[in-house]
């Protein structure tokens, strides 16, 4: 028997793809225990990389020093030229100094791949994808921003979704 311990809030963001394992709520600390029977062992690998993606905080440097960030948090990432925006949750914006290119390559371990020649996106993050003219996808986010997939990356794109 395995046990694994969340709070509520991360435990609602995942319950749904746990449907077939057995949890028990501790109402006095707020937190969920997940028993899984050893038939289901498979899944727990996808738990595992799930709450790992959940706890997980990067470190970016800004022009002020250093923001921890959780990587659930991140919607998109632009940039403008050598102005680089993280783009998180609830609309928030902060600009750090890494190049894009090295943020792909750290945060692609976290669902965030390159659609574009100035655009990262949380795959987590994506509501609606929609086919437009030219064989580009129009993405449509969580909190309502809308990102073009350009051509050169939509296999690259739809092979990291699994379509």
């Amino acid at each position: 028997m395995i046990k694994f311990t969340w709070n509520k809030e991360d435990y609602e963001s995942i319950k749904e793809k746990l449907h077939l394992i057995h949890t028990d709520e501790l109402e006095e600390n707020h937190e969920i225990t997940i028993t899984i029977h050893p038939d289901d062992v498979d899944k727990t690998l996808d738990v595992l990389e799930l709450a790992a993606y959940l706890q997980s905080r990067i470190s970016f440097e800004t022009t002020n020093g250093w923001v921890m960030i959780y990587a659930k948090s991140i919607t998109y990432i632009e940039s403008f030229g050598e102005d680089i925006f993280v783009h998180l949750d609830h609309k928030e914006t902060i600009q750090v100094k890494h190049p894009l290119y090295e943020l792909e390559n750290m945060l692609t371990k976290f669902h965030v791949i390159r659609i574009g020649k100035s655009f990262l996106v949380n795959l987590m993050k994506i509501k609606f994808i929609e086919v437009t003219l030219n064989a580009k996808l129009e993405l449509t986010l969580n909190d309502g921003s809308q990102l073009e997939v350009s051509r050169s990356y939509v296999k690259r794109f739809k092979d990291a979704l699994g379509i």
